[in-house]
């Protein structure tokens, strides 16, 4: 079974919900970077939208040392 989410620490968020004959069960979790130029489909987009409204961005916003703008 493959499925995708989102890394917060140590939290695996999954996209969609574990099948009934895994919940509660130890899994071996396998993790692959997904590019994220891949185009999402307009409903996990709305969700993407809806998780980061209600969340917002979190920890501050660091500029990689780049020079600052005028």
């Amino acid at each position: 079974m493959t499925l995708a989410g989102r890394i917060h620490g140590k939290i695996i968020e999954l996209d969609k919900p574990v099948a009934t004959p895994l919940e509660g069960k130890r899994v071996r979790v396998v993790l692959e970077v997904i590019e994220e130029d891949e185009q999402l489909d307009a409903s996990a987009q709305a969700t993407a939208w809806r998780e980061w409204a209600e969340r917002g961005p979190q920890g501050p916003i660091d500029d990689d040392g780049e020079p600052e703008f005028p």
